[in-house]
């Protein structure tokens, strides 16, 4: 049942705290399949028949430099891209998540810094007229969750958040979260209590050896450490990002996204495989909402076992999933 805010707006009832199992994953939109193609919808039927029954979409924004005062809605998805792809999600049965996510030039969110109070509240108006762009734009669609921001940490702390999130939720009667940039982001961000779960993207390293004894003591640590933030905070945990990409060495810097081709290391599906295996078996947790994995694109035909990136489209991860999600 819906709850009635001040502002008038329908609002869901908070969650509760045992295990939803969401799971799914974070949706990329590439040149060769626009959102709005015949493409995108046979790879979103392809997501959904793996086991997902959550999909993000993420529109990007884009600054010039860490420092920039202006941010501006990239074309890299365009409106009506988006609104298709939430309509074709819901219409395979999906919960969606619009998710936008900040690119930087020669940078990456968490490193913008616009500098004093002043630049903090110009850069905070230039994003908050975007991010009600996309809520509103989620509203319209009846997209079940919205993330206000993804891994800008040094804003983790601004008062102009709540103001952003009261201005959000008199336009989108739908959820709320942040995803934090790994553990040390979900304790430094201080709006947890105007949210309705902690959101975190999470790759801690591996550490140096790849045998699976190893990666799977590793994987436990890891997954122990988010049971602990999980009792901590004591709301709903939702591990919004995980992953690895298919390249050797990978498990040492999971985080690591440019350059995998011109790396040298080499493609490893296997590790890949090994380690989203760990991962699956270890978070079917009942202090867990749910875990999106990094990621599917929008493209059927996407990966492959020549891909080194993070993608699990047609890799030995994409059967784990379906063995993980289907049992």
């Amino acid at each position: 049942m819906a709850v009635l805010t001040g502002c008038g707006i329908e609002r869901q009832p908070p969650l509760g705290k045992a295990w939803q199992g969401r799971r799914g994953a974070n949706c990329l939109q590439v040149a060769a399949a626009p959102l709005n193609s015949q493409a995108a919808a046979e790879s979103l039927a392809r997501l959904r028949e793996v086991g997902a029954d959550t999909v993000a979409f993420i529109p990007f924004l884009y600054q010039e430099t860490a420092a920039s005062l202006e941010v501006s809605r990239s074309d890299a998805v365009t409106d009506e891209e988006l609104l298709a792809a939430i309509d074709a999600a819901h219409r395979l049965g999906f919960a969606v998540v619009v998710k936008p996510q900040v690119l930087v030039g020669n940078g990456w969110a968490g490193t913008i810094d616009p500098g004093d109070e002043e630049g903090w509240r110009q850069w905070f108006a230039a994003y908050s007229q975007a991010l009600l762009h996309y809520a509103r734009l989620a509203e319209q669609q009846g997209a079940e969750w919205l993330v206000i921001g993804t891994e800008i940490n040094r804003a983790a702390e601004q008062p102009q958040w709540a103001q952003l999130i009261a201005e959000i939720r008199g336009c989108y009667r739908g959820r709320l979260t942040y995803a934090a940039h790994n553990i040390e982001g979900v304790h430094g961000f201080a709006y947890w209590h105007l949210l309705d779960c902690v959101g975190v993207s999470y790759y801690p390293s591996l550490g140096g050896s790849a045998a699976l004894p190893d990666l799977r003591r590793a994987v436990e640590g890891a997954v122990d450490r988010l049971a602990a933030l999980s009792r901590e905070m004591d709301r709903p945990l939702w591990l919004l990002e995980f992953g690895i990409p298919s390249a050797q060495g990978a498990h040492r810097e999971p985080w690591r996204w440019r350059q995998l081709d011109e790396a040298g290391d080499g493609v490893d599906v296997g590790l890949q495989a090994r380690v989203i295996d760990l991962w699956l078996e270890n978070i079917a947790q009942p202090w867990l909402y749910g875990a999106l994995i990094w990621c599917w694109y929008s493209n059927p035909r996407a990966g492959g076992d020549a891909d080194p990136h993070h993608t699990v489209q047609n890799k030995p991860a994409e059967a784990l999933l379906r063995l993980h999600w289907q049992r």
